[in-house]
């Protein structure tokens, strides 16, 4: 019995194991995917950023166009 109890907890230590390393995985590939979007999200607030400021809009069409976006 002791040891069918020592295998089987044996075998759950190998599964904690195993989901631990799996989420960690999946946890970096989610920051890389985050940290990626948020890049995106920068360049295109620039991008907006300069076609706004280009475009010369009196401040209040601007605040509405802003408000809009948002």
């Amino acid at each position: 019995v002791q040891l069918e109890r020592d295998e089987l907890y044996m075998k759950f230590s190998k599964a904690i194991q195993e989901v631990k390393q799996k989420s960690g995985f999946k946890n970096l590939l989610l920051e890389c995917k985050l940290s990626a979007l948020n890049d995106t999200l920068k360049k295109k607030e620039a991008q907006l950023s300069e076609v706004l400021s280009a475009s010369n809009l009196d401040p209040s069409t601007l605040n509405m166009v802003t408000h809009k976006l948002e």
